[in-house]
């Protein structure tokens, strides 16, 4: 792994953290929790909130997509419409693969070029860091609900929950651009080894052997 991707995996799952901290943090405000190294600012108490940021940003990564994006995923069919879109704008150019072998043809390309393969994964790191600054949004969204259910209504909680749903949305629907680009350029790369997968794995072969001088 390369020492951007290393960098930017730090960022990709610091950002969505600062959202669960934030939730975790209005959550024990709700639940009248003390934690006494929130309430005094330091060197130590910023630093400790960046790190436990980053933890939660990898802890939550499953969840929100089981939780939510699974959901939105499955009714975009981002395969489907990836396929579709390059036989529309590329006419002339006979694309026979199946929107399930996306992630076989994906191994051929990083089996051969590898640099290829991650600037085509780095539309997937955009998707899973938008999809869980998505999800954080849900959980915040969540906070001001339980105010009013407790408190009544206010126009304040019901601006904070307004503001979590349409930038959860928002991000959900950014994070679904970017899955479709991924696998967009996985079938549009995958056709320089063939117009299908049985094509495309003995072209591979062949590259392979060819390498290896067998």
């Amino acid at each position: 792994m390369s020492i951007n991707l290393g960098l930017y995996d730090v960022f990709a799952n610091m950002v969505p953290g600062l959202l669960y901290s934030f939730f975790l943090y209005e959550l024990t405000k709700l639940l009248n929790i003390k934690i006494l190294y929130v309430e005094q600012s330091s060197l130590v108490t910023i630093t400790g909130f960046i790190v436990i940021s980053f933890v939660l940003g990898h802890i939550f990564n499953r969840p929100s997509y089981n939780l939510w994006y699974k959901f939105i995923e499955k009714y975009q069919k981002t395969r489907i419409i990836a396929l579709q879109d390059l036989k529309k704008y590329n006419p002339s150019i006979n694309f026979d693969f199946l929107p399930e072998e996306a992630e076989i043809l994906f191994a051929i390309i990083r089996h051969h070029d590898f640099q290829l393969a991650e600037r085509i994964d780095a539309f997937r790191a955009n998707c899973i860091m938008l999809r869980n600054i998505s999800f954080g949004f849900v959980l915040l969204a969540i906070i001001p609900i339980v105010y009013i259910v407790r408190d009544g209504f206010s126009w304040e909680y019901l601006i904070y929950l307004l503001g979590g749903v349409v930038f959860s949305l928002l991000a959900a629907r950014r994070a679904i651009d970017y899955m479709r680009w991924f696998y967009r350029e996985i079938f549009r790369d995958a056709r320089n080894y063939g117009n299908n997968l049985s094509v495309a794995l003995k072209v591979s072969v062949s590259k392979t052997k060819a390498r290896v001088g067998k």
